[in-house]
């Protein structure tokens, strides 16, 4: 039972982990798409 309880948890902390990641990813994204305008606008 312990060993199930750990697998769950393994994934559970797997997915916030990716879902965080890619929300970083996009957030870097904007930023330089944000960045690049400004670079541009000069």
């Amino acid at each position: 039972m312990r060993r199930v309880y750990w697998y769950l948890a393994g994934r559970f902390c797997e997915v916030r982990r990716d879902r965080a990641f890619q929300k970083y990813l996009a957030f870097r994204g904007a930023a330089e798409k944000f960045f690049n305008k400004i670079e541009g606008g000069r």
